[in-house]
């Protein structure tokens, strides 16, 4: 777990026993933000909820959700604009298969009429 006392890293914990603060209370700056790294958002949001968090430190616990939050929006509009994209894709290909669809029922149907002229041609009246 390294030196850090009191993280709440232990799979054990729960967050209704998550206890970020050190044996002073309050952790450093830069061990608080190693601690929070390590950690879910939703460990860390109920750690706030409930009080969890050293008053000195919550702060810092806010700016880091508000940057996971502004993280994982932006991860979403990525994924969003990739699934438009393929969604484009697919719409393009299924447009040409249509098309070539089409081509080929106008050409099987110009080949129904030849068949249907060439079987019935011994029988049209003016061939008698």
């Amino acid at each position: 777990m390294g030196g850090d006392q009191g993280n709440f890293s232990d799979k054990s914990e729960s967050p209704g026993n998550i206890s970020l603060g050190n044996s002073a209370g309050v952790y450093s700056k830069d061990a608080f933000q190693r601690i929070l790294d390590r950690q879910p958002p939703a460990r860390v949001r109920a750690a706030l909820e409930t009080k969890q968090i050293p008053s000195k430190n919550e702060a810092q616990a806010r700016e880091w959700l508000a940057e996971k939050d502004a993280q994982r929006r932006q991860a979403d509009d990525e994924r969003e604009v990739e699934l438009r994209e393929r969604e484009i894709s697919a719409a393009e290909r299924a447009t040409e298969a249509a098309e070539r669809s089409a081509r080929w029922a106008a050409f099987a149907a110009t080949i129904s009429v030849a068949a249907l002229l060439i079987s019935a041609w011994p029988y049209l009246p003016f061939n008698k």
